[in-house]
């Protein structure tokens, strides 16, 4: 495994959330960011009830008002938003034009099968996975609304997952869960809630906040106690950590999440840092691989 910094040429743009020329004053209140295909990102801002809206250049295009406590966010094939809202202990779905659809999560609330949510994905049918902080759980919810499996794990670390904050699928009919409970590790299901396996690094310091998937192929972990993007194969097997505490380009203060942002980049938003960075990190891959194989130098 081998740890590295990024370099300055690596880093394509860096947005602070709290320029005054910026609509959405997102500071000290960001816990995920995603992508929808065509590229716009969404960034829930928990203070300050709104979810941003980025191009790709991370030049602010629009909000969603007046959604209390966004914590996660997920964005489906068809360009539907969903976001988590931890104190209200719902999912919202929205439209491409951010139009609410009414009661979307009506029968899972009716339910109670979720209380504290945190985090939202998608899947390639465009079913939703919704993380509950509080529950321990994970629900599996169709496009509809329609409440489909509820889930917590099996086998390792306890047997079931304590705190899940972080959630992703792969394409590959694979859902990975970001544990920040005891085990601090990665939970692996199928998609229809079956436990695969549990990985981790060899380092239990580490607090895994979410997962992510970049290039299909690598997932990627931001450790938000080690200011650094952990780097793991499908397997479980971590590879590389890249990054390192500091306000400069290319360093993390407190790294909360990140996402695949296409054309080998990245982009990462940091609690304390209070901004989003967009990395090259297929550049970052090829350096780490000629270090690895030829012996270059850092």
């Amino acid at each position: 495994m081998i740890r590295t910094g990024i370099q300055k040429d690596e880093v394509i743009a860096i947005r602070y959330l709290n320029s005054d020329h910026l609509v959405a004053d997102c500071s000290n209140s960001v816990y995920d960011i995603n992508i929808s295909r065509d590229g716009r990102i969404y960034v829930p801002c928990y203070r300050h009830n709104k979810v941003a809206v980025f191009d790709s250049a991370l030049v602010e295009i629009s909000q969603i008002q007046d959604i209390l406590t966004p914590h996660g966010v997920g964005v489906d094939t068809n360009g539907y938003i969903y976001v988590a809202t931890y104190k209200n202990g719902r999912i919202l779905k929205f439209d491409r034009k951010l139009k609410e659809i009414p009661g979307w999560d009506g029968q899972v609330r009716r339910e109670r099968l979720i209380d504290q949510p945190v985090a939202v994905a998608t899947d390639e049918h465009n079913d939703v996975y919704a993380a509950d902080y509080f529950l321990g759980s994970i629900v599996k919810i169709n496009s509809e609304g329609r409440p489909l499996n509820v889930f917590n794990g099996a086998g390792d670390c306890g047997g079931k997952i304590m705190k899940p904050h972080g959630l992703c699928t792969d394409g590959n009919n694979f859902l990975y869960a970001a544990d920040r409970g005891t085990a601090k590790a990665v939970h692996v299901f199928d998609l229809e809630g079956r436990h695969i396996s549990t990985w981790g690094s060899s380092d239990k310091k580490q607090e895994p906040l979410t997962v992510k998937v970049f290039d299909k192929k690598t997932l990627m972990v931001p450790d938000y106690s080690e200011n650094a993007i952990r780097i793991f194969e499908p397997d479980g097997k971590e590879t590389a950590v890249i990054g390192a505490y500091g306000p400069g380009p290319g360093e993390f203060l407190n790294v909360m999440s990140l996402v695949d942002a296409g054309k080998g980049c990245i982009v990462t938003v940091e609690q304390d840092g209070n901004r989003m960075q967009k990395v090259n990190l297929g550049k970052i891959i090829e350096r780490l691989y000629r270090i690895e194989t030829d012996g270059e130098e850092r």
